[in-house]
């Protein structure tokens, strides 16, 4: 039996826009299929949030290029919008990611610190003797992620009826 190996990975992104529409996008999971395509497969509301948003929950269904998909839920447990919230993940994927961010001119820097195990058999095969190679299927997916998102930030400023991403459903409540 493969115990599970504990995985750290900070992740830091640059992207041009207006922080509430960056975290508008990273904060409704359900959008991840339209924009983060390459990585999120499905994402299915499971429970609503209180007044913060804190308790909203969903089910994922995502993928790698080492050609695992991943079944697992995520929980929004802290948030201090629109700066800092916490997801908790239970399922195949089990830890917590912290994503932290903040508007430095036109530009919002991302931070995503992950700190996950994976109860998928295949991943705790591989990792002790691949973790190298788990660490690198992490960093395709977020790298895709960052590209996703410049990607539908683009478009939405390019858009002529610009919506108003600050009251976007469904998920957390409206930035202020």
């Amino acid at each position: 039996m493969f115990s599970p190996i504990p995985f750290r990975i900070i992740t830091d992104w640059r992207v041009k826009g207006r922080l509430t529409d960056v975290v508008r996008l990273l904060t409704t999971p359900e959008t991840f299929p339209i924009w983060w395509s390459d990585v999120y497969l499905a994402v299915r509301p499971v429970a609503p949030g209180d007044a913060r948003g804190v308790g909203h929950t969903v089910a994922i269904r995502s993928r790698g290029w080492l050609g695992y998909r991943l079944h697992w839920n995520a929980r929004l447990i802290e948030a201090d919008l629109p700066h800092r919230w916490v997801i908790e993940a239970t399922g195949e994927v089990k830890g917590r990611g912290t994503w932290r961010l903040r508007q430095a001119g036109d530009v919002v820097e991302i931070e995503f610190d992950w700190q996950v195990t994976s109860s998928n058999p295949l991943v705790r095969r591989l990792t002790p003797l691949f973790g190298w190679l788990m660490r690198a299927n992490h960093n395709w997916a977020m790298t895709r992620g960052e590209t996703a998102l410049k990607d539908a930030l683009a478009k939405l400023y390019r858009a002529k009826n610009l919506p108003d991403l600050a009251a976007y459903p469904p998920g957390l409540p409206a930035i202020q």
